[in-house]
């Protein structure tokens, strides 16, 4: 029974990872004391070339494995297992993970970056499952990893999987005022405009900043006055998703057809003026040799950024060319 207990599982020989079901009696050793911890009995990753894998890992190699496989897949089955289990035999890895988000979140919004950072903040989080404070940075990312330009073939995940945690987040009270705006701002993209403006009458109060309030209460008057998009905002932000994917297929004239229609509707370019739309939508008509259009789609990408370095080159360009 102990042979069939420490055979790996390797749902892909391809993969740097087996799955090893460790025996009961089998401990790890930690600190100066070298005190001994038993391992989860679950299966775990380890990691190790090929020709490498054996039936008895290390003590070194079942930590740097699962603190390199949960970094990866946060998500994955027996998730809080492993995340207990470095806490508890390799705290220097959670240190080594709570240091790496501190750095992360001062980076750039790059989507490499932040979907990182979520990664990291959720195994954080498998530790301390109440912590509100966590659950509403995970949010706040997702939501980012929504809106950011070079993902948003992806938006639609993103903003339900942001929701989720920023419910969990917001609690009873219903008092976080950034859980409640971020809320708003994911109904109103979806299209659920009475919850959007639920959450935004609960935030109103909450503020104390003039300028906020007003923004807010322009939200209420278009909502109440039924003065909404044609459809909801996140169809365009797919839209726009979709023209990228034609775009780098080649497929040019496709995506300039949507970027026109979706320019032309006025609602998402209105509502959050995007430098990247304008320039992709400039690229296109470059391809397509509309070089006057191509610059004035750029200009409006400059207005927005006007540091956007994209657009500068693609400007510079046209003006070589004497377009």
């Amino acid at each position: 029974m102990k042979t069939e207990r420490k055979s790996a599982a390797i749902a892909d020989p391809s993969s740097p990872y087996q799955f090893w079901l460790p025996p009961e009696e089998r401990r790890v050793k930690v600190g100066p004391e070298q005190e001994q911890v038993p391992l989860p009995q679950v299966p775990l990753p380890i990691k190790s070339a090929r020709e490498e894998r054996t039936d008895e890992p290390t003590d070194v190699q079942i930590g740097s494995s699962v603190y390199d496989y949960l970094r990866q897949f946060p998500d994955c089955q027996y998730n809080r297992e492993y995340a207990e289990l470095l806490r508890d035999a390799f705290p220097h890895y959670i240190s080594d993970l709570a240091s790496q988000a501190i750095m992360l979140g001062h980076k750039d919004v790059a989507a490499a970056y932040l979907q990182r950072l979520v990664n990291y903040l959720k195994i954080l989080l498998l530790l301390d499952p109440q912590n509100r404070a966590l659950q509403q940075q995970i949010g706040l990312h997702y939501y980012q990893l929504a809106m950011n330009f070079e993902i948003l073939p992806e938006c639609r995940k993103h903003l339900q999987a942001g929701q989720h945690f920023l419910l969990s987040a917001l609690g009873e009270e219903a008092t976080d005022s950034t859980a409640l705006n971020y809320l708003a701002q994911i109904a109103y993209l979806t299209g659920d405009y009475a919850a959007a403006g639920e959450y935004w009458q609960r935030l109103q109060p909450l503020l104390h900043d003039a300028d906020a309030v007003a923004a807010i209460e322009v939200r209420l008057q278009e909502i109440s006055s039924g003065k909404l998009p044609q459809h909801p905002l996140l169809v365009e932000l797919e839209q726009v998703g979709e023209a990228m994917l034609l775009y780098g297929a080649g497929d040019y004239a496709e995506a300039k057809a949507l970027l026109e229609v979706i320019e032309e509707q006025g609602a998402l370019c209105q509502t959050f003026p995007m430098a990247e739309f304008h320039y992709l939508l400039g690229m296109c008509r470059l391809k397509a040799e509309e070089n006057a259009a191509a610059f004035d789609s750029l200009d409006k990408a400059l207005q927005i950024d006007p540091a956007y370095e994209p657009a500068l080159e693609a400007q510079q360009y046209l003006l070589n060319q004497g377009g």
